[in-house]
């Protein structure tokens, strides 16, 4: 059976965003990777479960989700692309542009279904401003990862993400402490760089 197309657009309009299925995606994404070799209280010391009551690391990624969505009806996040495959939302990523001589952008959030891992989703969301022609000289995407987020690591290793201690950002929704900076180089402007396949 042939393997849905996966289509990515940008949403312009944050009442375009399938808000529930958004926010779902989000928290699963998150639950279902960090749950694999996490406690909630890595995810941020409050934290006392996984699902239930207010300091629930879901409660965490719905207020999370809350957050993101604020920053973007308030255009401090410019772009919002989500993927779909069927019609059906399987993940999305936010980018803000960074205030920089070249165009670079901080990729805030990208988050792909549990069910939809490991298809090209990730890679799809992650190069979604240059195969738009949103920025297509994109020089740069610049993001903070846990360090404990051992799934995501090696997925933004495979794109070309390298360890960028130059790189950093104070006003984070995640204590800085506990985060890498990571950075990708276009290859285009600079030297040709071969991706392995994706892992999200």
């Amino acid at each position: 059976m042939k393997k849905p197309e996966i289509i990515v657009k940008q949403i312009t309009n944050h009442n375009d965003i399938e808000q529930s299925a958004a926010r779902e995606i989000l928290v699963e994404s998150f639950i279902g990777e960090y749950s694999q070799y996490l406690q909630p209280d890595d995810v941020d010391s409050k934290l006392t479960s996984w699902r239930d009551g207010p300091l629930s690391v879901q409660k965490f990624y719905e207020n999370y989700f809350s957050s993101e969505l604020t920053e973007f009806m308030e255009r401090r996040l410019q772009y919002w692309v989500e993927a779909r495959m069927d019609t059906k939302l399987v993940g999305w990523a936010t980018f803000e542009m960074e205030k920089s001589d070249e165009p670079e952008v901080y990729m805030n959030l990208l988050v792909v279904h549990p069910n939809y891992q490991k298809q090209g989703v990730g890679k799809k969301l992650v190069m979604s401003l240059i195969d738009l022609d949103l920025i297509p000289s994109l020089s740069a995407i610049h993001l903070l990862l846990r360090k404990k987020n051992k799934g995501g690591g090696l997925f933004y290793q495979s794109l070309g993400f390298k360890l960028d201690p130059d790189y950093s950002r104070p006003d984070n929704f995640v204590d800085i402490k506990l985060l890498e900076p990571l950075t990708w180089k276009n290859p285009t402007l600079e030297e040709t760089i071969h991706f392995s396949s994706p892992s999200f």
